[in-house]
């Protein structure tokens, strides 16, 4: 039987215990123990759940406690659903503090970022957009091939911070779609054509703002450089709303898109008709009038 976990793209499967994986790239040959491999699987849990919000102690003793409790008995904890309750506000609490530090720690990085800019601006060939991107043409290449929004592309590139260490790079020309990055990268790829190379400074509301990759050298509010050669322009493909604005997934270049989930297999019922307004009835003849009038005054004097 495997193990599935939601949320997580996590899988483990009992085919041949003690052989490699399934498609599991080889590996040179060391000594794990079941105690490093447990480890391994509770910190990549923890790392998908994005557990890593400024716990304490206790609080981690306390899951730590839950989780050995559900692996090895199917007895709820005591109050277990006042506690879940109560365990959610917990998580909210400590979600809003990390968030109120990052934008703290946005703003410093952001003015850094201004200021880096401001040191720059003189610089031969420095432009800048609309948008607030700035950027220095290299090379401008074919002009007859320059990328749009819904283009997919080829590139090389090195993305650094403004203290010049290297966050990422291409090891060979990678294959996206224009609009499937940060703004700021997207903006700057249709600034050149087809075998062009630019540097771009990208302010942090046009790349990744508060949310950074995980894991990554990246900070909050910090400001990004990439050297970008553009290999070549490939055919245009749409792209729906779901495919945009999604984070960074692993190996992929600067906040590459996952495909997006098909489309729910949903049916929308047809909107109801809506009824034809009430009329009033067309109104008496005079003599049918004439005599129901009469009527009624007749049933009057009989009372």
């Amino acid at each position: 039987m495997g193990l599935a976990l939601a949320g997580s793209s996590i899988s483990l499967r009992a085919q041949d215990p003690d052989g490699p994986l399934p498609g599991a790239p080889e590996q040179p040959h060391i000594e794990v123990s079941d105690r490093d491999a447990m480890i391994a699987l509770g910190y990549t849990v923890s790392k998908r759940m994005k557990l890593d919000i400024g716990f304490s102690e206790d609080e981690v003793s306390w899951m730590l406690e839950g989780i050995r409790l559900g692996a090895v008995s199917d007895d709820q904890p005591e109050h277990y659903e006042l506690s879940l309750a109560q365990a959610e506000r917990i998580f909210r609490r400590h979600m809003a503090s990390q968030t109120d530090m990052r934008r703290s720690q946005a703003e410093i990085n952001a003015k850094a970022g201004q200021d880096f800019v401001k040191s720059i601006e003189q610089s031969e060939g420095l432009m800048n957009t609309a948008s607030g991107l700035y950027y220095k043409v290299i090379e401008a290449g074919d002009q007859d091939k320059i990328p749009g929004p819904t283009d997919r592309v080829k590139v090389n590139y090195v993305g650094s911070l403004i203290d010049g260490k290297v966050f990422d790079k291409s090891s060979a020309p990678v294959e996206f779609a224009v609009n499937g990055v940060v703004p700021g990268f997207g903006e700057g790829l249709q600034l050149i054509g087809e075998g062009g190379k630019v540097r771009l400074y990208i302010p942090s509301r046009l790349g990744y703002d508060i949310n950074p990759p995980p894991g990554s050298s990246i900070k909050a509010g910090d400001m990004l450089v990439f050297d970008v050669e553009l290999v070549g322009v490939t055919q245009a493909v749409k792209r729906t709303p779901q495919q945009v604005n999604r984070p960074r997934v692993a190996g992929a270049p600067p906040s590459e898109l996952p495909p997006p989930p098909p489309p729910p297999n949903v049916k929308v019922p047809p909107m109801p008709k809506t009824p034809p307004p009430s009329t009033p009835p067309p109104p008496l003849p005079d003599e049918a009038f004439k005599k129901k009038a009469e009527a009624d005054a007749a049933a009057a004097e009989s009372k």
